[in-house]
């Protein structure tokens, strides 16, 4: 389990967990190299990069942002491994990366709660109003 903290901001600003399942590190990369443009210093945060054995590891009741990367190879493993971090009495978005999926196997995707579906690390910026309102929810201001 690789674990990076980065933390923008001072005094009492929120801390958003992100944890990624992905082939290398393009998508975490790409969220540290943006995160202080969506965000600016009104919530730290930090990058989580695990391996699918790691998913016991994860507390129940952990917030978080949990990013999948997910191809035809791995697609039904990823479905199963989403339905387990899915049932948990606190409130998670998942976010997947699928630029190599047809239509019919991101509408499988879809019946699983899947917040917002990526294909270019810049599709993160268009994620920004999903996660505001995910904000909202927990009673985090961040403006």
């Amino acid at each position: 389990m690789t674990s990076h903290r980065h933390q923008h901001g001072i005094g009492e600003a929120p801390t958003l967990h992100w944890i990624f399942f992905e082939h290398g590190t393009r998508w975490s990369d790409s969220l540290r190299r943006f995160y202080p443009d969506l965000f600016g210093s009104n919530v730290n945060f930090i990058i989580n990069n695990l391996r699918l054995i790691d998913i016991p590891s994860i507390t129940p009741h952990q917030r978080a942002i949990v990013f999948w990367e997910v191809s035809r190879k791995n697609l039904v493993t990823s479905l199963d491994n989403i339905l387990t971090l899915s049932r948990t009495p606190v409130s998670r978005l998942h976010f997947v990366a699928c630029n190599q999926l047809n239509l019919s196997q991101r509408l499988a995707l879809a019946e699983f709660d899947i917040a917002y579906f990526l294909e270019q690390p810049e599709d993160l910026f268009r994620c920004k109003p999903i996660l505001d309102g995910y904000f909202a929810r927990l009673g985090w201001d961040v403006d």
